[in-house]
């Protein structure tokens, strides 16, 4: 079993190395931003991998998150104290790994979610 230095050492060669994983990711950032549900789609910044779906009153986070779950898309939930009353939030972590398909899988999920 490698020592944790060179198990470390292989982890920043993959970060210094692995371009294309950051330039899928912001592909897949920019496609969400581009959806036509970006309005519901709460993106931080310009290169975002989390993403936040308002879901509103705190007791609608959890049908919210079964409806996203049932489609195959799973999130976070955020709630009080992490969150002001009523202003619940389901989070997304995005990653390069995700297909056309996914995306869009979540895109449909933002849509259904819609009050």
């Amino acid at each position: 079993m490698p020592s944790d230095p060179v198990q470390i050492a292989a982890t920043l060669d993959v970060v210094r190395e692995d371009e294309w994983r950051r330039t899928r990711l912001r592909e897949v950032t920019a496609t969400l931003a581009r959806s036509p549900h970006r309005a519901r789609i709460r993106l931080r910044g310009s290169a975002a991998h989390i993403i936040s779906l308002p879901t509103g009153p705190d007791e609608t986070v959890i049908q919210v998150r079964h409806i996203t779950e049932d489609h195959d898309v799973f999130a976070s939930v955020f709630c009080p104290p992490a969150t002001p009353r009523n202003r619940t939030a389901l989070r997304l972590s995005l990653h390069c790994d995700l297909t056309g398909q996914d995306v869009n899988r979540i895109i449909h999920a933002c849509e259904i979610t819609r009050p």
